[in-house]
């Protein structure tokens, strides 16, 4: 391999672009990128600042590898973000453990409040909505430790990319939403509790009288998506925390990508407005 062809290949693998990525940006085949980086061919002056452009990098830098200060810039740029990430994610960590740790400390003022009342909305919102969202919250922080460890490990591409995003956010959508109603039932129900006497009667469906027909058991959907009865079953939960912490995986993935297309609508942005004011002053 030349020593063109290894600044490719590192380049290219520090931008997370795979060979087939980068052949199209240059409007060549795979084949062909891979011959320039396994040094079987090299690439003329016009592919050259092809490949600058696509990169992210200057024509002198692929040829005598003389790094321009721009790059060290850069380098050094990136080196702060890598930090501020880094103390974003173990300051993330420790919000999550704070949680997950003020549930365990409060398991016995929930387990006596549920004994007096006879009310499990406590242990609801602990088991099926609290610890969930600690879930979620962890699949994020894995995906985020696993960039921060490699940082050319890069979110899904591809076709189907925005097809997957939309049905992860309808997913997420109707769970919070189904989660809500779940929340403003436990919460009627727990007034009602407190203004009436214990041996009085009292009506804590309100919130489904909001509905008619058969969408008067929406309220109570959220927990039948996720437990048989009021009990649950121990592998219906284990699945349920799995699944909220792959979700929470994969619409990490898509806010990666989401965040990198921000990045170069704000760059190209910029460079359009550059250009705009350029053109004003060439014209006043």
């Amino acid at each position: 391999m030349s020593e063109l062809g290894e600044r490719l290949s590192k380049l290219r693998r520090d931008k997370g672009m795979t060979q087939e990525e980068l052949a199209s940006h240059l409007q060549v085949t795979r084949q062909t990128v891979s011959s320039y980086e396994n040094g079987k061919s090299e690439p003329d002056i016009a592919m050259l600042h092809k490949l600058s452009e696509a990169l992210e990098t200057e024509v002198s830098f692929l040829i005598d590898g003389k790094e321009p200060e721009e790059q060290k810039e850069k380098k050094q740029q990136d080196s702060k973000d890598r930090k501020k990430k880094i103390k974003l994610w173990l300051l993330q960590l420790a919000g999550m453990a704070l949680i997950l740790l003020a549930i365990r400390l409060a398991e016995p003022a929930i387990h006596r409040y549920v004994q007096d009342t006879f009310l499990l909305w406590p242990v609801f919102i602990c088991k099926y909505m609290l610890y969930p969202l600690c879930f979620f919250w962890g699949g994020g922080l894995f995906l985020q430790l696993v960039h921060l460890l490699y940082p050319a490990f890069h979110p899904l591409r591809g076709k189907a990319y925005g097809w997957i995003h939309g049905i992860l956010l309808l997913i997420l959508i109707v769970f919070v939403l189904l989660a809500a109603l779940q929340i403003a039932e436990w919460g009627y129900e727990a007034w009602q509790w407190a203004n009436h006497p214990p041996m009085e009667s009292f009506d804590g469906t309100m919130i489904r009288h909001l509905f008619s027909g058969k969408l008067r058991d929406l309220p109570d959907l959220y927990l039948r998506m996720i437990q048989s009865g009021l009990a649950g079953r121990r592998e219906q939960i284990t699945l349920w925390y799995i699944f909220v912490w792959l979700h929470g995986c994969f619409l990490w993935l898509f806010r990666g990508e989401n965040s990198r297309k921000c990045r170069k609508s704000a760059l190209r942005n910029r460079w359009l407005t550059h250009c705009l004011h350029c053109f004003l002053v060439r014209n006043r």
